[in-house]
């Protein structure tokens, strides 16, 4: 859902221990990357394997997520991602 966004970067998953991995994503847009944080969750547990995950801006450092209303959080998080124009309007978001 990320891979053609030029802003957003998904690091490779890491194995962290027996059962547990985590992975990166690095976000050169502030409000882009707190807009991502408001939608994924910071960690999943399927069954005894158990995926955390780490959302970084532009200075690499923890971020709040965005406290928007939901279209404005989608909206900001899919903006610049070609995988969600079409035909040169963006499409948009009914949640």
């Amino acid at each position: 859902m990320f891979g053609r966004d030029p802003e957003v970067h998904v690091k490779d998953l890491a194995e962290i221990g027996e059962c547990r991995y985590s992975y990166m994503i690095l976000i050169s847009d502030k409000e882009k990357a707190k807009a991502i944080k408001a939608i994924l969750p910071q960690n999943v547990k399927m069954g005894n394997i158990e995926i955390d995950l780490a959302i970084l801006g532009p200075d690499e450092d923890d971020l709040d997520p965005l406290d928007k209303s939901d279209s404005e959080i989608y909206e900001t998080a899919f903006s610049e991602n070609p995988i969600f124009e079409k035909n040169g309007r963006k499409v948009l978001w009914t949640v």
